[in-house]
């Protein structure tokens, strides 16, 4: 951040035309595999990419949004501020939803016949 700032404009040219092309280039090839999945398959794509596994900060948040005794634990409380034993509760239930998780994508895929594209 400090050596990007004390840059002059000049030699922060080269990073922004490089910034450019990259930014053709992605659009290009996001353009060309929009064309081999097809259109239809574009949207069923994003769909599946948010079928995914929460964060355990995630599964933090929604257990404060309940009305719940384990809620009220933590009332006030931040991800940041939690102790690593206590972040180790929410990173044991998201990997026990994992497998959940991966059989709902795998339903998805099935369902939408998918299996050729990914």
């Amino acid at each position: 951040g400090a050596q990007w700032r004390s840059m002059s404009a000049a030699e922060k040219k080269a990073y922004d035309e490089k910034a450019k092309e990259d930014k053709l280039r992605y659009q290009r090839e996001l353009e060309e595999d929009h064309e081999k999945i097809g259109p239809e398959n574009v949207d069923l794509l994003k769909q599946l990419a948010r079928i995914k596994v929460p964060a355990p900060s995630k599964i933090f948040e929604q257990m404060l949004a309940q009305d719940s005794k384990a809620a009220k634990q933590y009332e006030g409380a931040k991800w940041s501020s939690l102790s690593a034993d206590e972040k180790a509760v929410f990173e044991a239930q998201r990997e026990k939803t994992k497998p959940i998780v991966i059989k709902q994508r795998k339903a998805f895929i099935a369902k939408h016949n998918l299996e050729s594209i990914l």
